[in-house]
């Protein structure tokens, strides 16, 4: 299993056991980069960088390289962003999926392609993820009423956005299950 652990100088990731051994780097980043993913179809990475990540108000961007380096990337987005949250290629590494905020509590679900053109902005949300079929994405957006994360799932241009849960409880990180039949979050049902 991989996961990602951020501190103030870089973000790690890392590998461990499902028995909780093992537990190792695999590489990390400085802090000027975060959210870093690889294209599956090509040697590409994708990833959010700040020129300065420690600013009372950073600015974030997307951006495409054949290495995790600011030098030669390609900017994907025409925004910038205040804080970046998840990012994620297309299985077919067409397209690239990614949350951000660009003022204080507005986030967004975006797509762009991997070539830089066309971003689009596809609903409110935050913590993206697409399915293995590359046609649905699950997201967590805050309910209006209760300001507390719901689970949600909608195409990938943006249509049929369709929620999933409603309650009283926070729900957040949804992920699709491998073959897409199963999603899986987190949530504080207890205490």
């Amino acid at each position: 299993m991989f996961y990602r652990l951020l501190t103030v100088e870089a973000t790690e990731y890392r590998q461990i056991n499902p028995d909780a051994t093992g537990d190792s780097l695999v590489t990390s980043y400085s802090g000027n980069f975060d959210a870093v993913t690889r294209n599956p179809t090509a040697s590409q990475f994708a990833f959010a960088y700040s020129a300065d990540p420690l600013a009372l108000d950073p600015v974030w961007q997307i951006y495409k390289n054949s290495t995790v380096s600011i030098t030669g990337a390609t900017l994907l987005s025409s925004t910038q962003f205040r804080f970046v949250g998840s990012i994620q290629f297309t299985p077919d590494g067409s397209l690239v999926v990614f949350t951000g905020s660009v003022a204080e509590g507005e986030f967004g679900v975006y797509r762009v392609s991997s070539g830089g053109t066309g971003q689009l902005r596809l609903d409110d949300g935050e913590e993206a993820d697409v399915d293995g079929s590359g046609t649905k994405i699950v997201y967590t957006k805050l309910d209006g009423a209760s300001g507390k994360g719901e689970i949600w799932t909608m195409n990938l241009d943006g249509s049929s956005q369709t929620r999933l849960t409603s309650n009283t409880h926070e729900d957040w990180f949804p992920q699709w299950s491998k073959d897409g039949t199963k999603i899986c979050f987190y949530t504080v049902r207890v205490g």
